[in-house]
């Protein structure tokens, strides 16, 4: 086996960790679905298929939507999604959101929860600052 693919299986090895193992992570960060097999790695959150198509349509100078499974993945994109994850991010980007707020605009459109929530950041709690890139934490391994 090459270097490269060896670099390859161990940060798909992290990213399937990061997913399954972490709190949050293998659920929908936005819509609560059980299976989420996609993720938003700028924004450091784990999606379902339907809501990876709800950040598609944000941009990707919003959103940076990639597969869990099928995507090749670089060490920076799986730093970020370690270090933030769904729990961290719900807790700064739903800060403000009511759960009869939640359920009114979800039953509405999923589009525009998560247009709300990403693009215009009206639930984002005020001091956010999100996280500089940190070195991937080898417990995963």
């Amino acid at each position: 086996m090459t270097k490269d693919k060896k670099k390859a299986e161990l940060l798909r090895k992290i990213l399937n960790k990061i997913s399954s193992k972490v709190p949050g992570n293998s659920i929908c960060a936005d819509c609560k679905a059980k299976y989420a097999c996609w993720a938003s790695w700028n924004l450091g959150i784990f999606i379902c298929v339907k809501c990876a198509g709800a950040h598609r349509g944000l941009g990707t100078h919003i959103s940076r939507v990639k597969s869990v499974d099928l995507d090749e993945w670089n060490e920076t994109e799986i730093s970020v999604m370690q270090n933030i994850g769904n729990v961290n991010s719900n807790i700064a980007y739903e800060n403000k959101l009511t759960i009869v707020e939640y359920n009114s605009i979800m039953n509405v459109s999923r589009d525009l929860f998560i247009s709300k929530k990403y693009r215009e950041k009206i639930w984002l709690i005020d001091d956010y600052i999100a996280p500089e890139r940190i070195p991937i934490n080898t417990k995963f391994l």
